[in-house]
């Protein structure tokens, strides 16, 4: 099964042979990473995850972005189901630091920290992870391979990530026009392929002051348990008269 997939992931990509350094890989990826974190804006996302047997289950969430100076803030918050309503993440981006991930759950009433790069983290119920969201997701990480390459008859680069703790390796894609980034692979110290992420239907934000593009469908397959999301944007609103105190936990 395992390789079925990989061979499945890998179908119409075909090497260039053109190296790119190290320096343009990563600003190529900074940049495709940022966009993934909006403004003054807030997006209303469902999010459906499947286990191996079949089972599935459905949240329903608000994730609303800001900037401060110069802190990049992006809130999450679990509207439904019932039992984990009222769920808060907080990422907090620095302009000279690692992030921060806020988590606070109101089964407990606490709230626990986490550095940002940390991929571990996912929302809860699904396969998301939680740096998704988050303008510094790979800070961390060091480019070990970057070239461009041929997927599906476009140009994109390939650039391959080794995790600061060099238990995971990532392969991300992000296309050579827009520098969109659009598929992810990790792989475990061993080589063996552990996930699969795909960011696709990428749309124009249609709100004045944006002008950003962002991916409608964000599909993640885990294929060391067998659970998949798939991430949706239902509706998107411009926020207005926005507070620090509104992205505090």
């Amino acid at each position: 099964m395992r390789i079925t997939i990989l061979l499945f992931c890998l179908s119409g990509l075909i090497a260039t042979g053109v190296d790119v350094p190290e320096d343009n890989a990563r600003d190529v990826l900074e940049n495709a990473v940022k966009k993934l974190a909006l403004k003054d804006i807030q997006l209303n996302l469902e999010v459906k995850t499947t286990d191996g047997k079949g089972n599935s289950k459905s949240r329903t969430m608000e994730v609303s972005f800001a900037m401060f100076d110069d802190l990049k803030k992006v809130l999450v918050e679990i509207t439904a189901p019932e039992n984990i309503r009222g769920t808060r993440i907080l990422a907090t981006d620095y302009p000279d630091k690692k992030g921060i991930i806020e988590v606070y759950m109101p089964s407990t009433g606490k709230t626990r920290k986490f550095r940002s790069n940390n991929r571990k983290l996912k929302i809860i119920g699904s396969e998301i992870p939680i740096n998704h969201f988050s303008g510094t997701a790979y800070a961390g990480y060091e480019i070990s391979v970057a070239e461009t390459v041929i997927v599906d008859g476009d140009k994109c680069y390939k650039i391959k990530l080794n995790s600061p703790d060099e238990t995971e390796v990532l392969i991300v894609y992000i296309s050579y026009e827009g520098e969109q980034l659009f598929r992810i692979e990790s792989y475990d110290s061993l080589g063996d392929l552990t996930g699969v992420t795909e960011l696709s239907d990428y749309f124009r934000i249609d709100i004045p002051g944006a002008g950003d593009f962002y991916p409608r469908l964000v599909s993640v397959k885990n294929l060391k348990n067998g659970k998949a999301s798939n991430m949706e944007i239902i509706k998107i609103v411009p926020l207005k008269e926005i507070r620090k105190t509104d992205f505090e936990l």
